[in-house]
C-alpha cells in the first residue's frame, strides 16, 4: 500500500495538532492541461491542496487555472458559504507524486486566493473516493493510502 503524510509535525512554537487546527491536512500535488505536450511554465509546480472532506468536489484557484491555461469544460452553480454562484469548471490533470496516482478531473475554478485562503487546490470527496484517510487529531497525523495494483485496487 502506498500512502504519503499530509499532516504536520511539532516545532517550537506550535504543537501538531494545532498546526493541523489551523492548516487541515495538506497534500502536496501537481496540476496540469490535459492531453498537450506542456512546456514547464504551464504546469504548476508543487502545489498545496487542502484535504476537504467536506466538499463533495475538487477546486481550484482560479487565478492558477488562467495561469497553467486549463481548459474551460462546463460551467455550473456551486453552493459555497456565501451562497451559491455560477463558475467554470477546468479540465486538468492531477498528479499525487507520494501515491503514484494521476488522474484527468473537472474542477470548480473558485476565488481562493483572493479570499486569504492558504491553499491553491482543494482536494473534495471526488477524489478521495479512491483513497484511504487516516486523521489522528490528537497527534496531528494525517495519512492517505492508496491500494497497489497487487492489492486489487479499485
Amino acid at each position: 500500500m502506498l500512502e504519503v503524510e499530509c499532516g504536520f509535525d511539532s516545532d517550537y512554537y506550535r504543537t501538531a495538532q494545532d498546526e493541523l487546527e489551523l492548516s487541515g491536512p495538506t497534500l502536496s500535488i501537481r496540476v496540469e492541461q490535459v492531453g498537450r505536450i506542456v512546456s514547464a511554465e504551464r504546469k504548476s509546480g508543487p502545489c498545496d491542496a487542502l484535504v476537504d472532506t467536506g466538499a463533495d468536489k475538487s477546486c481550484i484557484d482560479i487565478d492558477l487555472a488562467k495561469k497553467l491555461e486549463l481548459e474551460i469544460c462546463d460551467s455550473q452553480t456551486v453552493n459555497g458559504v456565501h451562497g451559491p454562484q455560477q463558475t467554470n469548471y477546468y479540465a486538468a490533470l492531477i498528479d499525487i507524486p507520494g501515491l503514484s496516482y494521476v488522474r484527468i478531473m473537472h474542477l470548480a475554478g473558485l476565488p481562493l486566493a483572493r479570499s486569504s485562503f492558504p491553499h491553491e487546490f482543494l482536494i473534495g470527496r471526488d477524489l478521495l473516493r479512491w483513497f484511504v484517510l487516516i486523521y489522528e487529531g490528537d497527534t496531528g497525523r494525517v495519512v492517505i493510502r492508496r491500494r497497489s495494483q497487487a492489492e486489487g485496487e479499485r
